[in-house]
Protein backbone atom coordinates (compact mmCIF):
# COMPACT_ATOMS: atom_id res chain seq x y z
CA UNK A 1 0.00 0.00 0.00
CA UNK A 2 1.39 3.33 -0.91
CA UNK A 3 0.77 6.34 1.18
CA UNK A 4 0.80 10.12 -0.39
CA UNK A 5 -0.43 13.66 0.22
CA UNK A 6 -1.44 15.85 -2.62
CA UNK A 7 -2.45 19.73 -3.67
CA UNK A 8 -5.49 19.95 -5.67
CA UNK A 9 -7.77 22.37 -6.29
CA UNK A 10 -11.70 22.42 -6.27
CA UNK A 11 -13.74 23.39 -8.99
CA UNK A 12 -14.74 26.20 -6.99
CA UNK A 13 -11.25 27.00 -7.06
CA UNK A 14 -10.26 26.20 -3.30
CA UNK A 15 -7.13 24.67 -2.14
CA UNK A 16 -7.56 21.07 -0.83
CA UNK A 17 -5.21 18.65 0.10
CA UNK A 18 -5.84 15.02 0.13
CA UNK A 19 -3.83 12.27 2.13
CA UNK A 20 -4.22 9.16 -0.22
CA UNK A 21 -3.37 5.46 0.18
CA UNK A 22 -3.67 3.14 -2.60
CA UNK A 23 -2.39 0.28 -3.75
CA UNK A 24 -2.23 -1.79 -7.58
CA UNK A 25 -4.35 -5.09 -7.52
CA UNK A 26 -3.41 -7.37 -10.39
CA UNK A 27 -5.58 -10.26 -12.33
CA UNK A 28 -3.03 -13.11 -12.26
CA UNK A 29 -5.31 -15.19 -15.11
CA UNK A 30 -4.96 -11.86 -18.02
CA UNK A 31 -2.50 -9.60 -16.56
CA UNK A 32 -4.82 -6.79 -15.97
CA UNK A 33 -4.72 -4.48 -12.76
CA UNK A 34 -6.66 -1.70 -11.17
CA UNK A 35 -6.25 0.50 -8.31
CA UNK A 36 -8.16 0.57 -4.99
CA UNK A 37 -7.38 2.88 -2.24
CA UNK A 38 -8.91 5.87 -0.22
CA UNK A 39 -9.02 9.37 -0.12
CA UNK A 40 -8.85 11.14 3.01
CA UNK A 41 -9.39 15.38 3.11
CA UNK A 42 -6.71 16.68 5.30
CA UNK A 43 -6.96 20.26 4.50
CA UNK A 44 -7.48 21.11 7.96
CA UNK A 45 -4.99 19.42 9.47
CA UNK A 46 -2.47 20.87 6.85
CA UNK A 47 -3.85 24.46 7.27
CA UNK A 48 -2.92 23.43 11.43
CA UNK A 49 0.54 22.39 10.84
CA UNK A 50 1.40 25.35 8.62
CA UNK A 51 0.27 28.06 11.53
CA UNK A 52 2.01 25.76 13.79
CA UNK A 53 5.48 26.23 11.71
CA UNK A 54 4.30 29.67 11.20
CA UNK A 55 4.15 30.00 15.19
CA UNK A 56 7.06 28.16 16.08
CA UNK A 57 9.28 30.37 13.78
CA UNK A 58 8.02 33.13 15.83
CA UNK A 59 8.86 32.04 18.86
CA UNK A 60 12.19 31.48 17.64
CA UNK A 61 12.65 35.24 16.69
CA UNK A 62 11.50 36.43 19.73
CA UNK A 63 14.06 33.80 21.95
CA UNK A 64 16.69 35.72 19.44
CA UNK A 65 15.52 38.50 19.85
CA UNK A 66 15.67 38.41 23.95
CA UNK A 67 19.01 37.13 23.93
CA UNK A 68 20.00 40.35 21.72
CA UNK A 69 19.01 42.50 23.88
CA UNK A 70 20.26 40.83 27.36
CA UNK A 71 23.33 41.23 25.27
CA UNK A 72 23.20 44.66 24.71
CA UNK A 73 22.39 45.22 28.21
CA UNK A 74 25.75 43.18 29.10
CA UNK A 75 27.54 45.45 26.78
CA UNK A 76 25.86 48.63 28.24
CA UNK A 77 26.53 47.61 31.48
CA UNK A 78 30.38 47.19 30.75
CA UNK A 79 30.59 50.39 28.57
CA UNK A 80 29.36 52.18 31.63
CA UNK A 81 31.60 50.83 34.06
CA UNK A 82 34.54 51.81 31.47
CA UNK A 83 32.79 55.66 30.39
CA UNK A 84 32.54 56.80 34.63
CA UNK A 85 36.35 56.93 35.44
CA UNK A 86 36.82 58.73 31.92
CA UNK A 87 34.10 61.28 32.29
CA UNK A 88 35.06 61.77 35.60
CA UNK A 89 38.63 62.73 35.67
CA UNK A 90 37.93 63.94 32.08
CA UNK A 91 35.67 66.60 33.97
CA UNK A 92 37.69 67.35 36.28
CA UNK A 93 40.99 68.27 34.36
CA UNK A 94 39.76 71.46 32.35
CA UNK A 95 38.81 72.72 35.96
CA UNK A 96 42.42 72.66 36.86
CA UNK A 97 43.62 73.90 34.02
CA UNK A 98 44.20 77.40 33.05
CA UNK A 99 42.19 78.94 29.69
CA UNK A 100 44.96 78.97 27.55
CA UNK A 101 46.21 75.39 28.59
CA UNK A 102 46.58 73.38 24.90
CA UNK A 103 45.06 70.16 26.75
CA UNK A 104 42.15 71.80 27.09
CA UNK A 105 40.56 71.50 24.21
CA UNK A 106 41.44 67.87 23.28
CA UNK A 107 39.91 67.25 27.15
CA UNK A 108 36.90 68.25 26.46
CA UNK A 109 36.53 66.38 22.84
CA UNK A 110 37.25 63.57 25.13
CA UNK A 111 34.50 64.45 27.45
CA UNK A 112 32.07 65.21 24.65
CA UNK A 113 32.88 61.82 23.19
CA UNK A 114 32.13 59.89 26.48
CA UNK A 115 28.77 62.16 26.36
CA UNK A 116 28.08 60.73 23.17
CA UNK A 117 28.73 57.38 24.53
CA UNK A 118 26.97 57.68 27.10
CA UNK A 119 23.78 57.83 24.76
CA UNK A 120 24.32 54.92 23.16
CA UNK A 121 24.67 53.58 26.32
CA UNK A 122 21.52 54.68 27.09
CA UNK A 123 19.84 53.43 23.85
CA UNK A 124 21.30 50.27 24.15
CA UNK A 125 19.59 50.09 27.64
CA UNK A 126 16.02 51.02 25.70
CA UNK A 127 16.51 48.80 23.50
CA UNK A 128 17.48 45.71 26.03
CA UNK A 129 14.13 46.75 27.85
CA UNK A 130 16.37 47.87 31.29
CA UNK A 131 15.65 51.79 30.58
CA UNK A 132 12.54 53.89 29.29
CA UNK A 133 12.88 55.41 26.55
CA UNK A 134 12.52 59.61 27.51
CA UNK A 135 12.32 62.03 24.65
CA UNK A 136 14.06 65.62 25.37
CA UNK A 137 14.23 69.06 23.26
CA UNK A 138 17.55 68.50 21.67
CA UNK A 139 19.69 71.82 20.46
CA UNK A 140 19.98 71.07 16.76
CA UNK A 141 22.79 73.78 16.26
CA UNK A 142 24.68 72.63 19.12
CA UNK A 143 24.54 69.08 17.44
CA UNK A 144 25.77 70.40 14.47
CA UNK A 145 28.78 72.12 15.84
CA UNK A 146 29.44 68.95 17.27
CA UNK A 147 29.26 66.97 14.47
CA UNK A 148 31.64 69.68 12.54
CA UNK A 149 34.26 70.05 15.27
CA UNK A 150 34.57 66.25 15.27
CA UNK A 151 34.63 65.40 11.57
CA UNK A 152 36.96 68.30 10.58
CA UNK A 153 39.40 66.58 13.05
CA UNK A 154 39.58 63.51 12.09
CA UNK A 155 39.95 63.94 8.29
CA UNK A 156 43.12 64.92 7.10
CA UNK A 157 41.05 67.13 4.37
CA UNK A 158 39.43 70.13 4.41
CA UNK A 159 35.03 69.56 5.21
CA UNK A 160 32.94 72.56 4.47
CA UNK A 161 29.64 72.18 6.19
CA UNK A 162 26.58 74.18 5.39
CA UNK A 163 23.19 74.40 6.88
CA UNK A 164 19.96 74.68 4.37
Amino acid sequence: MENFEYAALTNSGRDLFLSVKARKVSDEVDGSFFIEGFAREITQRKRAQEEKARLEEQFHQAQKMESIGRLAGGVAHDLNNLLSPILGYGEMIPEDASANDPRREPVEEIVNAGKRAQALVRQLLVFSRKQSLQFQPVNVNLLFEISKSCCAGRSGRTLQFRRS
